[in-house]
């Protein structure tokens, strides 16, 4: 490999703050714009073939086959680019969150709401069962039912980290195990922090035997890259856990307006009464299908 190799990231929304990261710790890599696998349209094809072909490394998240995409596929990348495919994990995990999820409105499309399309789905059972707002939370509280919900959620959470990454080629459970309570890993249970993605590119370089003159680099930060969202913690997680960093139960999300469409506005503060309030609103104005999305 060149001394100065040139990468592409291919994944989600994780791809272009691990591409900074790198960037940051391995200043000799040339780090391209990164293929987001949600936005490519088969149509790029044409355009992302020779860049791909181009590259010296490809760091791809698992790409199902399947997928919308055909060509971002892990199994078409690696029949395509061979050795210079390395697969990196899709950092995931609901260890702080158990009740997020994404549910399908009427359209089959994410129903959006004060998260985004992060939905909770204790609000939508309790909505759905005639529960008050006030009765919902008073279930928060209730550590008998939140046991018999969420007893597992931890271990769940953690073993699907490590389910994921059962084809990757580098691996990261085992360190978000180790810190999941020392300090906060995931903004939503698909947008790590930075300093989750700061050790996964850690861990990128070494398997990749990069140089990292300062494994500080790109650590702190005035913001989090992935923080546009962020979900309060369960209760049940803050009283259950001996947590070493701020017990937030609140959530930063967005204003919502209800008309002909659900849109989203400005950046908002939710407490677990605020939140709860909005969900049901949504789910009055834009009934979810009950499936998940």
């Amino acid at each position: 490999m060149p001394t100065s190799p040139r990468i592409i990231l291919i994944g989600n929304c994780q791809a272009a703050p691990l591409g900074k990261a790198l960037a940051a710790l391995s200043p000799s890599l040339q780090v391209s714009p990164p293929l987001i696998v949600h936005l490519a349209r088969p149509a790029d094809e044409a355009r992302w073939q020779p860049v791909l072909a181009e590259a010296d490394l490809l760091l791809t998240q698992p790409v199902q086959d399947g997928y919308g995409c055909a060509f971002v596929a892990t199994r078409q990348l690696r029949q395509c680019y061979g050795d210079k495919v390395v697969v990196i994990p899709n950092l995931y995990n609901k260890a702080y969150f158990p009740d997020a999820c994404h549910l399908a409105a009427a359209n089959g499309r994410r129903l959006k709401g004060p998260l985004g399309d992060y939905q909770d789905a204790w609000a939508y059972e309790a909505w759905q069962a005639g529960l008050s707002v006030d009765q919902a939370l008073a279930r928060l509280a209730d550590d008998d039912f939140q046991h018999e919900r969420h007893a597992q959620a931890t271990e769940a959470a953690l073993a699907e980290e490590a389910r994921r990454e059962q084809h990757t080629d580098i691996r990261i459970s085992d360190w978000i195990a180790e810190h999941l309570w020392r300090q906060r890993l995931f903004m939503t249970f698909n947008h790590p922090s930075r300093a989750l993605l700061h050790q996964l590119a850690l861990r990128i370089a070494a398997h990749c035997r990069w140089p990292v003159p300062d494994p500080e680099a790109w650590r702190q930060g005035p913001r989090e890259p992935l923080g546009g969202i962020v979900l309060g913690l369960s209760p049940w997680v803050v009283r259950r856990r001996a947590l070493a960093f701020p017990p937030e139960v609140d959530s930063l999300g967005q204003s919502v307006q209800l008309g002909p469409e659900i849109v989203l506005g400005e950046a908002q503060h939710y407490t677990p009464q605020t939140l709860f309030e909005t969900f049901y609103r949504v789910f009055d104005h834009s009934p979810p299908t009950g499936q998940r999305a």
